[in-house]
């Protein structure tokens, strides 16, 4: 065994005379080899030194008390632009909380020209951090993988604007489920980044059903699946239970006494029209582009203000089961309405409330969405808005889908309808007077008295609508 160390130790030496002697003497040699081992050495100790300290920097701020109104201090919200989602711990129980906090940064793109940050941008991030908490309670408690699909948004207020530059967090939890549905709670927050301050914007219910995460959608019918139960954790938390156990029984009541219409599809050439019957489709756009050439008597008509909006579902929009989110609908939803109500007013104009949304009918890949908005009420401070939403299977993605089920053949399908209230705005983002809607038909006149009585129940409801936080 000597022997051969000795072998090699002379193969070394043989090797350093003819190939580092004749260029560098060995001591220089040395030298710097020494020299390069060191330098590696001293930059990995300070890569490493600098992780350490950012380490320390975010302990120092998750251990940090609340700060001007933001618990764990004013950089606790602080996250990525999209996707940012984490179990809220303010509550002190972070190990069994159920709650889902996102945080997301406006950017212009999310803004009306005014800085206004659009409803229907709200209220997706809402559905957004609502669809994980339900999924989240399904994957924890449940003994098989359960998806959520969106078929319930209860009445919306708008309390606050949001505007550019804040940061919007949706704190969302569930609080009641049955056998097959669950009902989220959403709290949106507006924060100002730079003076570390927290606003509740809105408050959001929403209900989910359960959902097979194989075959979730056959023919236009959501295979439904079992949700596991939600358990109190607090009293707060047993509160807002109550409360969602009540809107549940409330409405199986409703459906037991009032037969929903399921005789939604119609002949894919047709939409329906205001008087209630079936109106061809083409007939009604050249309406919407005519608005320019519209005599200044006539801007303020139902037929002028009125607007067609149609959108080709996209991958980026949909569910891993291939549905379109339910924001993305109260965004379409909401871009329509405000267009009306803009061309109505013609002036910048905001979202203040939208009333409850049933979502009857899946919405699929590859299917175009068709939004319909036109105003239907006037006050002398807002509108109301109402948006009837279609969805139209294309010929050759129905022959794709199934054949025997639709016949290769289009159809178009009512999804959902929403009622939107929206203020105008002067130039000084104060509010402004509306123009009153001039009513032409006795359809439009029965309209009118309808939204006035909703309006004056909506003025009775905004004071009684304090809700319990969910972190109190």
């Amino acid at each position: 065994q000597s022997d051969a160390y000795g072998s090699l130790y002379s193969a070394l030496m043989d090797w350093e005379a003819l190939w580092i002697s004749p260029f560098w003497p060995p001591s220089l040699a040395v030298t710097a080899l020494s020299l390069g081992i060191g330098v590696l050495v001293a930059l990995v100790f300070a890569v490493l030194e600098r992780r350490a300290q950012r380490e320390s920097v975010v302990d120092d701020r998750s251990e940090k008390p609340a700060e001007q109104g933001v618990p764990g201090g004013a950089d606790a919200a602080i996250g990525p632009r999209r996707g940012s989602a984490a179990a809220h711990d303010a509550l002190g129980e972070a190990s069994n909380s159920e709650i889902v906090e996102t945080s997301t940064l406006m950017l212009p793109d999310d803004a009306n020209p005014a800085g206004n940050v659009h409803g229907g941008v709200i209220l997706k991030l809402a559905d957004e951090a609502s669809w994980l908490a339900a999924v989240r309670h399904c994957h924890r408690c449940g003994s098989e993988p359960v998806s959520c699909g969106t078929v319930r948004l209860e009445s919306v207020h708008f309390k606050l604007p949001v505007l550019i530059g804040n940061v919007l967090i949706v704190r969302a939890r569930p609080v009641f489920s049955s056998a097959h549905s669950i009902q989220v709670v959403a709290e949106v927050l507006r924060e100002d980044p730079i003076k570390g301050t927290r606003e509740l914007s809105n408050t959001a219910v929403i209900w989910y059903v359960g959902v097979r995460v194989e075959n979730p959608v056959i023919d236009r019918r959501i295979q439904l699946a079992r949700v596991p139960p939600v358990e109190p954790s607090s009293d707060r938390v047993k509160i807002l239970a109550d409360e969602a156990k009540e809107r549940y029984e409330r409405r199986r009541a409703k459906d037991l006494v009032r037969k929903q219409d399921r005789s939604s599809r119609i002949d894919s050439a047709t939409l329906s029209s205001d008087d209630g019957t079936i109106a061809p489709a083409a007939a009604r756009l050249p309406r919407v582009s005519s608005f320019s050439n519209t005599p200044q008597a006539e801007r303020h008509t139902v037929d002028a203000a009125r607007v067609v909006l149609s959108h080709l579902v996209l991958p980026s929009e949909c569910l891993p089961e291939r549905v379109i989110q339910a924001g993305v609908i109260l965004k379409l939803m909401d871009s329509a309405a405000g267009v009306c109500a803009a061309r109505h007013c013609q002036s910048n104009v905001v979202t203040v409330s939208l009333d409850a949304i049933d979502f009857i009918s899946p919405i699929a890949l590859g299917d175009v969405v068709h939004v319909h908005a036109r105003p239907t009420f006037v006050s002398t401070r807002s509108m109301e808005i109402r948006v009837d939403v279609f969805a139209e299977q294309l010929a050759f993605v129905a022959r794709r889908r199934s054949a025997e089920s639709h016949g290769g053949a289009s159809e178009v399908v009512r999804t959902n309808t929403g009622l939107f209230t929206f203020v105008a705005l002067d130039e000084h983002h104060r509010p402004a007077p509306i123009p009153p809607l001039v009513l032409n038909s006795d359809r439009e006149r029965a309209l009118f008295e309808q939204g006035r009585m909703r309006y004056e129940a909506r003025k009775r409801a905004r004071q009684n609508s304090k809700q319990p936080p969910m972190d109190a």
